[in-house]
């Protein structure tokens, strides 16, 4: 029932014990456990019930109930028979095939978590120097806004001089109009004193023509 394949043993068992040497990895190994036992845990939950009891496929092994499991589920600390017949009398050799398969797994993880970590360290220097130019775009945005108060300043300033024009335009309009109503009364009054002049040129001609006549009969009677 637990016939596993020991090919390489002694290879993969020679590595499990250099990859221990080089690097502190239990936590690692734990985390994976934990990982294999879920992925073990899901196929379980998704497997396909109904094949004939006492007979398994080729890649798959016997429980005592008469499950049948995948070969390589066996002695991998977790029950996927159910009655926890797939990890009775699993010798050391066994656990350490798991072992081995949950060290390649972990090794992956880490050279995943050092793709990962390399990756994050160039979006932090993007985002670094993404963050220096919005400093500098900062900086013009706030000389851009200082020129605009200063010609702010300048536009309220002329508008200031231009309303003190209009008023000097129309005080001067003003005093343009007075000095024409004066200059029509004044016209009126040369025309009345021209009209006076005509009358007493009309009578200094009645005089004339008086005199004429008063040195004409002083003539004759002379």
């Amino acid at each position: 029932m637990r016939a596993i394949a020991t090919t390489n043993m002694e290879h993969k068992h020679e590595r499990l014990q250099y990859l221990q040497q080089a690097c502190p990895i239990k936590d690692i190994i734990s985390g994976a456990v934990l990982i294999f036992t879920l992925l073990a845990a899901c196929q379980q939950s998704m497997m396909v019930y109904g094949q004939v009891p006492g007979s398994c496929n080729l890649n798959e092994s016997l429980c005592e109930n008469g499950r049948c499991i995948n070969s390589s589920s066996v002695c991998n600390y977790y029950n996927d028979c159910g009655d926890n017949s797939d990890e009775v009398g699993c010798s050391a050799m066994g656990r350490m095939t798991v072992e081995m398969e949950v060290m390649n797994m972990a090794v992956v993880v880490l050279d995943v978590a050092k793709v990962v970590l390399d990756v994050g360290k160039v979006v932090l220097n993007v985002a670094k120097v993404v963050l220096d130019v919005g400093k500098v775009v900062l900086d013009v945005a706030k000389v851009v806004l200082d020129v605009a108060k200063v010609v702010l300043d300048v536009a309220k300033v002329v508008l200031y001089v231009a309303k003190v024009v209009l008023d000097v335009a129309k005080v001067v309009l003003d005093v343009g109009k007075v000095v024409l109503d004066v200059a029509k009364v004044v016209l009126d009054m040369a025309k009345v004193v021209l009209d006076v002049a005509k009358v007493v040129l009309d009578v200094a001609k009645v005089v004339l023509d008086v005199a004429k006549v008063v040195q004409s009969v002083l003539m004759i009677r002379i």
